[in-house]
């Protein structure tokens, strides 16, 4: 019905509100999308859980971390019960409780949701689509901050591949691929590696979501930590004012 497919329509929105950082907005609009799916499909249908789902996981990036668990696992349930574990939507809700973990802390938690989405979309997709790569992604992660950078420079190295020959080397999702790269090179030491792949991200960043998105914030206090461990403490001061500009924006100056 027209209904339905408006409540689809507020969804889509405000998860081009959530990607452009506007949270509070998308948050918003992410509560309407639920009532409606909510009145109009009932708690067990899988839109329904697609809304809370992406609820779930904004909630994550800005620390309501109870609410983000309570979402994501009745999202997670909801799928298991509508359509089984093998298929795209039930290995999402594993990647965004993996997410949760991560964000948390509890690394060794999110390991078995992360790997059970990189089987499950292998199976489903194959190994060479953007979705697939993000799951593999976020088992880099994992390995990246649990020191077994080996193993995260391939995964990186596979999930930036996947995204630049299926999105293109001007995609977001390539760009944040290159400042995973970056920020594990510069652990190791490979400061060369790591400033054109930082600058390559800022500057797709820029043309992709703007000046004033956190992203491009974070590119700038990458670029200025690296500048810094290299002594050009110039140009680090350069970076870093800039994204304190912008995170006063974003934040308000109290923060």
């Amino acid at each position: 019905t027209d209904n339905v497919k408006y409540a689809s329509d507020i969804d889509n929105i405000a998860e081009c509100y959530y990607s452009l950082g506007k949270y509070d907005t998308a948050l918003i609009l992410f509560k309407h999308s639920q009532s409606l799916r909510l009145s109009l499909l009932g708690a067990s249908h899988i839109d329904y859980a697609e809304t809370i789902d992406n609820m779930g996981i904004l909630y994550c990036d800005i620390g309501n971390y109870s609410e983000s668990f309570s979402l994501l696992q009745e999202a997670k349930r909801i799928r298991q019960e509508a359509k089984g574990t093998e298929n795209v939507e039930y290995a999402k809700s594993l990647d965004n409780i993996g997410t949760y973990y991560y964000t948390t802390g509890d690394y060794k938690l999110a390991f078995p949701f992360f790997e059970q989405a990189v089987e499950i979309k292998s199976k489903v997709l194959g190994t060479m689509l953007p979705e697939y790569g993000k799951s593999v992604n976020n088992v880099a992660s994992l390995y990246n901050v649990l020191g077994e950078y080996d193993k995260a420079l391939i995964l990186y190295l596979e999930a930036s591949a996947i995204n630049k020959e299926k999105l293109g080397s001007k995609h977001l999702d390539y760009g944040i691929d290159l400042n995973n790269l970056a920020m594990l090179y510069k652990k190791l030491g490979n400061y060369s590696a790591a400033l054109p792949l930082l600058k390559e991200f800022s500057s797709i960043c820029e043309a992709t979501i703007g000046k004033n998105h956190p992203y491009y914030a974070t590119s700038l206090l990458n670029l200025g930590g690296v500048y810094s461990i290299i002594g050009n403490y110039d140009t680090a001061l350069f970076y870093y004012l800039e994204a304190k500009e912008i995170i006063q924006d974003q934040l308000g100056n109290n923060h």
